[in-house]
């Protein structure tokens, strides 16, 4: 399984190595107070960076919520040996 990921990931880069040369243009960016050129497969990156951060930042508060969890039902179980155990 584990050489399946790295096959994956190793043609997901050299995908996106070969996207950002084929690719290698400038595009013009307006935004709300002006305007830019920018290098395409930077500008891709830097949204793909934006997104999987905020994607992160979506689910962090079930995460730590779930953390929390897992460790309340650790010390339960804990409990529950050291009282079966006497």
């Amino acid at each position: 399984m584990r050489i399946f990921s790295t096959i994956f990931w190793i043609l997901i880069i050299v995908l996106g190595i070969t996207f950002a040369a084929t690719n290698s243009r400038s595009v013009e960016i307006h935004y709300y107070f002006g305007k830019s050129d920018v290098y395409l497969p930077l500008l891709l990156l830097a949204e793909l960076a934006i997104g999987a951060l905020l994607g992160v930042i979506a689910v962090l508060p079930q995460m730590i919520k779930l953390k929390n969890s897992l460790r309340k039902t650790r010390q339960k179980i804990k409990q529950l040996e050291k009282g079966r155990e006497e």
